[in-house]
């Protein structure tokens, strides 16, 4: 489901802008700081109420102004339906609507279109924080489990009651008994939902690997880490770590420290590749996912590039704009220089902008 259409007031260094995009590939470039990725963050947090820049999104505010708005526009073409999303943040307050329909939850939002980012603080899913990879696996369970977010949302609110009763420290047990039959419910439901998918996934990196000459290096494994210990019940480790918890004053055990282990040959995948290759190997991650999302739903993500060319090599960079095809992805991208359009896109649309001191020009 392709965007048609974006509007953007006060946001960054963006007054009003308006802009048209094709259903190919949208090519953004100018000099750093002329405002190119605030194009992608300010369609992402349209779509998702999140920016991949900052956790503040009233920074994206612009100077002097009292809020900014983004509009948005996409066409599912196959159940011909039009969808108008639009977003206001100010200072105060956040307001969505769909449809000229208020939206209460940025969840109702973001199943409409899945967005993919790919930018480089995100390109270190092998050597980073387990959150990035709970964060990465829970994208995909988000889009093919109606229930998950739900669930997840209930799962860290007893989470969040729990913990603030173990930092009480004196409390009855039957109190704790309570909180953790019901984290227990909603835990174990999370962590099925994200083995499962990982399970059907696996055959997806292993297309990619292959195209993206990975898989030469060794066998790749990918194992999921529930969070607490294996041949247990999470409602077992609950109550086991019970008084460890109350002594640190928070919940050891649950989804919210699982893990993805990705090896290679039986070592950690970090270890074996180099960073040019552990980069690849991230790009073959967001692209098996998009591939088995398109399979299990019929839906076709939005992939925003941020900066890729100065991240992949040539040979790399035209192998990811095929699979795109493949995929038959709508491509916002950025780049320093006016890009020549790859060789694998010349049959589809294609739009280039340029983008200087926050205003953005169609040039073809």
């Amino acid at each position: 489901m392709p965007i048609k259409k974006m509007i953007v007031t006060d946001f960054r260094n963006f007054k009003s802008q308006t802009l048209q995009f094709s259903d190919g590939i949208n090519i953004f470039f100018g000099v750093n700081g002329a405002g190119k990725t605030s194009v992608l963050e300010a369609l992402n947090f349209a779509l998702t109420g999140r920016s991949f820049r900052t956790s503040n999104i009233k920074s994206t505010i612009r100077e002097n102004a009292d809020k900014t708005i983004v509009f948005v526009q996409a066409s599912d073409k196959q159940k011909n339906v039009l969808y108008n999303i639009g977003v206001e943040k100010s200072f105060h307050a956040t307001l969505m609507k769909l449809n000229n329909l208020d939206v209460s939850s940025f969840a109702d939002l973001a199943r409409i279109l899945p967005v993919q980012v790919v930018e480089p603080s995100n390109l270190n899913l092998l050597e980073g924080a387990p959150e990035g990879r709970r964060r990465y696996l829970d994208w995909l369970v988000f889009h093919v489990e109606h229930e998950f977010s739900h669930q997840w949302k209930r799962y860290k609110n007893i989470l969040k009651q729990r913990n603030s009763l173990l930092r009480r420290g004196k409390m009855e047990p039957l109190e704790l008994d309570v909180w953790d039959t019901q984290l227990a419910s909603y835990g174990e439901y999370i962590s099925e939902s994200r083995q499962k998918n990982l399970e059907e996934l696996q055959p997806f990196f292993s297309k990619y690997l292959n195209i993206f000459g990975l898989a030469s290096i060794g066998s790749t494994t990918f194992k999921y880490v529930k969070g607490w210990e294996m041949n247990s019940t999470l409602l077992e480790s609950l109550k086991s770590s019970r008084e460890n918890d109350i002594r640190k004053a928070h919940t050891k055990s649950g989804p919210h420290r699982s893990d993805i282990r990705i090896e290679l040959s039986g070592k950690p995948a970090g270890e074996v590749l180099s960073r040019g290759q552990q980069k690849v190997f991230c790009v073959c991650m967001k692209l098996a996912q998009c591939d088995y999302l398109r399979l299990r739903s019929g839906k076709e993500s939005v992939f925003l590039l941020d900066d890729i060319a100065s991240e992949l090599d040539s040979l790399n960079l035209e192998k990811v704009y095929e699979s795109l095809q493949e995929l038959n992805a709508q491509v916002l991208l950025t780049s320093i220089q006016a890009p020549d359009i790859p060789t694998s896109q010349i049959k589809r649309s294609n739009t280039v902008f340029h983008v200087e001191h926050g205003i953005i020009s169609q040039k073809n």
